[in-house]
């Protein structure tokens, strides 16, 4: 048996071998395999003026009321996804969230995530599923929400997607505005 991994592959020290306070000791990384960005429909947003930050978001969902959906964490990853970045964007982009183990300390912060939501109940729709919010943003029922760039791929090769979804993946690091061909 090989390992650990941290011997053998370069440049792993930058990599986490603790996850949720597991420690792998260097015979496993923590990594998510999906991307969650978001779907948009092209023909009623315009690529130029995409949300950039989550203030730019905030701004998008209180001019384009009903516009902008999410889906129930519960019935799909996105939805989780988004909930994960708007905790750490709501609550002053505590660095504390991509440490080894969970500071509790934090948690109290999380109600201005809470307080996010609520402020925008009346602007956003909550959707069923993952599915769900790609099939409203394809019936012109909502305008964007969080997808799986996985799901969007799988649309656009069966050709289920009309060539009116587009999407723009985020994470903390890069953004690349992908469109249909």
């Amino acid at each position: 048996m090989y390992g650990p991994l941290t011997d053998i592959i370069p440049g792993s020290d930058k990599l986490r071998t603790k996850l949720v306070g597991v420690d792998t000791q260097g015979y496993a990384y923590a990594f998510w395999g999906n991307q969650t960005g978001f779907a948009y429909d092209p023909t009623r947003v315009d690529e130029n003026n995409l949300p950039q930050s989550f203030d730019d978001l905030t701004t998008w969902v209180k001019e384009h009321k009903q516009q902008f959906g999410v889906n129930d964490p519960n019935k799909g990853g996105a939805g989780n996804a988004f909930i994960q970045r708007a905790i750490y964007y709501a609550s002053g982009n505590n660095d504390v969230y991509f440490q080894n183990e969970m500071d509790k300390s934090v948690i109290p912060t999380w109600s201005k995530t809470w307080e996010w939501f609520e402020g925008n109940q009346d602007n956003i729709v909550i959707t069923a599923s993952n599915a769900d919010s790609l099939t409203r943003i394809n019936d012109g029922e909502i305008s964007m929400a969080p997808a799986w760039e996985d799901h969007l791929a799988v649309c656009r090769k069966k050709a289920r997607s009309r060539n009116v979804l587009n999407s723009i993946f985020q994470n903390s690091v890069c953004q690349v505005a992908v469109t249909s061909s």
